[in-house]
């Protein structure tokens, strides 16, 4: 088992060194290389892997959730549209449903609602429904915030949240593994959801956020 690691450590390496001189700006590959070979040490040596990622200059980016919650009649708003599998020429969804959006960024609905109930501390109508983000495009946001934000406007994952300040009400869960709230934004406007990213994401005070938007009549979430 040790021998079998070292051997995937040495190929990950080889694939790094190819590839990173033709990269603009390989932090990510960095990123993803250190992510790797925590897994690896703790399989093959029982070392318990980091619940973060390392760069060179010694800074970390927190593994961060991505808990969206708005409202089902704004899917469509959000050019969010079911992903169906076929299976003997019948489409079929996905369990749980699974939603893509235009960016070709991935969610998939959560269903225990319970939880994010204890988490906000409000009831979640069946109006609404929480989506949870597939992929790790949260730590490429944080490291583009914090190292390239010369090249925000190319994030895929940016363009989506900036695209939320349209709507009139939604609410954004950015959490760590302590699964505690530490501050809650309300926004209005994209420079708005960029100014609470921004804090969240700041590698010096990382926070975990609430960031939200209700410009309905009711209470929100309800």
């Amino acid at each position: 088992m040790v021998m079998h690691g070292l051997v995937l450590m040495d190929m990950m390496f080889h694939v790094v060194k190819f590839i990173g001189p033709i990269m603009e700006d390989h932090g990510i590959i960095q990123i993803r290389t250190n992510t790797f070979l925590c897994m690896m040490r703790q399989k093959a040596g029982g070392i318990e892997a980091p619940k973060c990622h390392l760069i060179n200059s010694g800074a970390h980016i927190m593994d961060y959730e991505f808990d969206l919650i708005i409202k089902k009649d704004n899917l469509s708003k959000m050019q969010l549209t079911e992903v169906l599998h076929e299976w003997g020429g019948v489409m079929y969804p996905s369990v749980p449903a699974e939603y893509a959006s235009s960016h070709g960024i991935y969610f998939y609905e959560v269903e225990d609602i319970e939880y994010f109930k204890r988490l906000i501390g409000k009831d979640i109508s069946d109006s609404f429904i929480i989506l949870h983000l597939k992929s790790d495009l949260v730590f490429e946001l944080d490291y583009t915030i914090n190292r390239n934000p010369d090249k925000l406007n190319e994030n895929n994952l940016l363009s989506f949240i900036k695209d939320l300040s349209d709507l009139p009400e939604f609410y954004l869960l950015l959490i760590r593994e302590d699964e505690i709230i530490s501050d809650v934004y309300e926004v209005n406007t994209k420079d708005d959801i960029i100014q609470a990213l921004t804090k969240c994401f700041d590698w010096n005070n990382p926070r975990d956020v609430l960031i939200y938007k209700n410009d309905t009549v009711s209470n929100g979430l309800s």
